[in-house]
């Protein structure tokens, strides 16, 4: 497959998109934490589901190597990484609690989520292949791409996010954000409705605990293009 036709399929067959405003991003609630908590205890506890993040890993990883050829130890998979982490440490600290509503998703459905503070980027973003030695801020540094990996830039081609990256989070939701948008990112492999099920988890989850938002799906052709 040309990459360009690779990156068509991936942005109308595997990706999924909401926007979300009229939010009051809030920090540390006992409910959604607690919510968090059980998704952890159930993959704890189920051989099942550890077997099946098993499984979407491998997917993801297949992806990487044999459609990128990009080095898996630099991006890796998010839902592994993150799965990983809280097993470790269910009590770990979550920034507030939009990304802790995102982690639960990631947990409960093992497809990548991307929350986007809308005012923060310039539409439409751009899905492309990575320059050598580009760079993406990340977490506590800087990511330096090897040129295989697949970016999302703004409008004006800055790259804001690494696909499937377990490190980069340039626009992380903060206390003032009211609106955002959620990007589900599925691979070759994936089901489409499994990344439909990943946005309809997060829509239903915000629902519940920001009653006064609104969430609603977005076609994807119209805020992503490709080169």
């Amino acid at each position: 497959m040309k990459y360009r036709e690779l990156l068509y399929d991936l942005l109308f067959n595997y990706v999924g998109a909401l926007e979300c405003r009229e939010l009051s991003v809030t920090v540390n609630r006992p409910d959604i934490r607690q919510e968090l908590i059980n998704v952890v205890k159930s993959l704890k506890a189920s051989e099942g589901l550890r077997k099946n993040l098993s499984y979407y890993t491998q997917i993801y990883k297949d992806f990487l190597k044999n459609y990128l050829k990009a080095p898996y130890s630099k991006t890796g998979y998010s839902p592994e990484n993150l799965a990983r982490a809280f097993l470790r440490n269910p009590l770990a600290r979550v920034k507030n609690d939009l990304e802790g509503i995102r982690y639960v998703t990631e947990l409960k459905t093992f497809i990548p989520t991307l929350i986007v503070d809308s005012d923060k980027v310039s539409l439409p973003l751009i899905l492309r292949k990575a320059l050598k030695r580009e760079t993406v801020p990340s977490l506590k540094s800087v990511l330096e791409l090897s040129g295989y990996e697949l970016v999302l830039a703004d409008s004006v081609n800055r790259p804001i996010y690494v696909l499937f990256s377990k490190k980069n989070k340039l626009y992380t939701v903060s206390k003032n954000t009211a609106r955002v948008m959620v990007l589900s990112f599925g691979v070759p492999g994936i089901p489409r409705y499994f990344v439909n099920q990943s946005v309809n988890t997060f829509r239903k989850l915000v629902a519940m605990y920001y009653p006064q938002s609104v969430c609603e799906y977005v076609n994807v052709g119209s805020i992503i293009k490709t080169p």
